[in-house]
This record gives C-alpha cells, sequence and structure tokens, in this order.
C-alpha cells in the first residue's frame, strides 16, 4: 500500500471527510482509526470493501488517521478540522 492509494478530502474540512480507496485496495478489508494527538482513540471505522467511506469529526483539531490491514497499521494520515 502507498499514500497514493488512499485520499482523504476535503482536508481541512468542518468535520466531515471522505476516503477514497484506490482500485487496488477496493476489495481490502481495511479499518480506519482516528486519534488525537494525546492518542486517543476518538472513532474507529471497519471498511466494508467499499471504494469511499465517510466520517465526521466534530470537535476542532488535528487528528491522525491510522490505516490498518487486520491488526498491522499501514500508515498514518493526518487530518485537520476546524470550526
Amino acid at each position: 500500500m502507498t499514500w497514493n492509494e488512499i485520499t482523504v478530502f476535503p482536508n481541512p474540512s468542518a468535520g466531515n471527510f471522505s476516503m477514497q480507496l484506490s482500485s487496488t485496495l477496493q476489495h481490502t478489508e481495511l479499518s480506519f482509526v482516528s486519534c488525537d494527538l494525546q492518542g486517543r482513540i476518538v472513532q474507529h471505522i471497519l471498511s466494508t470493501n467499499q471504494p469511499l467511506v465517510s466520517t465526521e469529526l466534530s470537535q476542532p483539531g488535528v487528528y491522525m488517521l491510522q490505516v490498518l490491514s487486520g491488526k498491522q497499521i499501514m500508515g498514518f494520515k493526518k487530518i485537520i478540522v476546524l470550526k
């Protein structure tokens, strides 16, 4: 997996994000875990092999989006919520 295979948009946003998966990842079961900068998990989403996954974060701030395949962390993306 490369970071070009997952696009998070819009970033920054008012709290609504979508994650577009490339065609090579659309048949891979992935999890998306949003953590605040203190490492607290604020959201966990299981991708059900869909090409587009949406999420909403209500509190303004900077979050780290972990992308997991099973229990293996594939990488991180920074997302920003503005209000």
